[in-house]
């Protein structure tokens, strides 16, 4: 079957497809802003006079709360950016902003400030920023998969190569966005990826149950 025919008859496949695709720009692109903000702040706060980083300097309260400003500051920017908003905005609107974008707000960052001091390493910040990006890809490729329904599972199961391995009639919608977002980023799914997505009972085609 041609491409472009494929895509008419399923539309639903092939905007998932592109959801998908933008999705993981914008995902991509909020990990690095994540650590622009913290190299940012580590700059302009922990720097000596020789460049090198003293985290000791965040437990200073004076400090810690410049560092907590910097970062905010720098993800309301991006956030404006994105959302392609000017105007001056009180403070609950920026906190909204950059959950929005982010997902962090001042309080957020003051709390992880306060809270690490000055064990908030480079090393120690890009385990909570993954935290962070793991809930924010949870809400992004859901938002991605949203417009699939349980009658598209079997174009699904098809299009991702498994009728032969997979009994569309046993799979929920969640499993098979799972499977499709795979097969975007992969190009296929292993029988490893496979197990790890299904449990064993839902593998295995229809056919080779109707021949039991």
């Amino acid at each position: 079957m041609a491409k472009k025919e494929e895509e008419d008859k399923t539309p639903y496949i092939t905007k998932h497809k592109k959801l998908y695709q933008s999705a993981t720009k914008l995902l991509d692109t909020i990990s690095h802003a994540h650590t622009e903000a913290y190299v940012t702040a580590v700059n302009k706060h922990l720097l000596d006079e020789n460049g090198q980083v003293i985290y000791d300097k965040l437990l200073d309260n004076t400090i810690q709360q410049q560092f907590t400003k910097t970062m905010s500051d720098f993800y309301l920017g991006k956030a404006q950016k994105h959302f392609k908003i000017e105007k001056n905005l009180d403070d609950l609107s920026k906190d909204l902003l950059m959950q929005a974008y982010a997902g962090v707000t001042s309080s957020t960052l003051k709390d992880l400030v306060t809270r690490y001091n000055k064990r908030l390493t480079h090393q120690q910040f890009e385990q909570v920023k993954g935290q962070i990006q793991q809930r924010i890809s949870q809400q992004l490729y859901g938002a991605a998969g949203s417009h699939l329904e349980t009658s598209n599972i079997p174009d699904i199961v098809k299009h991702v190569g498994l009728e032969a391995k997979v009994n569309s009639d046993k799979l929920d919608i969640e499993e098979a966005r799972q499977l499709l977002q795979v097969f975007h980023e992969e190009g296929s799914i292993t029988d490893n990826t496979l197990r790890q997505i299904l449990p064993s009972y839902k593998i295995g085609s229809k056919k080779k149950e109707e021949r039991k």
